[in-house]
């Protein structure tokens, strides 16, 4: 199964695309701030808290990211 990170997971454009991704067999972690308002949940889709604008956040989120799945495929 591939790997998709997407960013700005929590609504709008990103939540389509991480349910579009879904529906491609893909196994997708979102990345957004915050997904408190964020009622979608799926077996394939991992939310991960993580501000894009704080560069020591997305590092760490990324090697978290990272070391679970040892690979990336896609990045939205």
């Amino acid at each position: 199964m591939d790997i998709a990170l997407v960013t700005g997971a929590s609504s709008g454009i990103g939540l389509c695309v991480v349910e579009k991704l879904i529906g491609m067999n893909y196994k997708v972690y979102g990345f957004a701030r915050d997904f408190a308002k964020t009622a979608f949940t799926h077996v394939k889709f991992f939310p991960m808290v993580c501000d894009v604008t704080d560069t020591n956040m997305l590092v760490n989120q990324t090697q978290a990211l990272l070391k679970e799945t040892g690979r990336l495929d896609v990045l939205v």
